[in-house]
């Protein structure tokens, strides 16, 4: 739910027990600009492939716990 406060909640929570926090907005964002932008140029489906491939790249194959926040929608 957009404006729930996930992104708050999980970086706190990442802070408090020093675990990495990764938030895939952010991520998309910092890669693709701004959401609405991106959605409106490329449209839903585009969006959710990227979203898709950016949680999958917040993964990988350590043991090291993460703290992954997502998307609103």
């Amino acid at each position: 739910m957009p404006g729930s406060g996930k992104s708050t909640l999980a970086k706190l929570v990442s802070e408090e027990l020093n675990i990495e926090w990764i938030d895939t907005d952010n991520t998309i964002i910092q890669k693709f600009g701004p959401i609405k932008q991106l959605i409106e140029e490329k449209g839903w489906e585009k969006f959710r492939s990227i979203e898709s491939f950016t949680l999958l790249n917040s993964l990988d194959n350590s043991d090291d716990l993460k703290i992954i926040s997502t998307g609103g929608d």
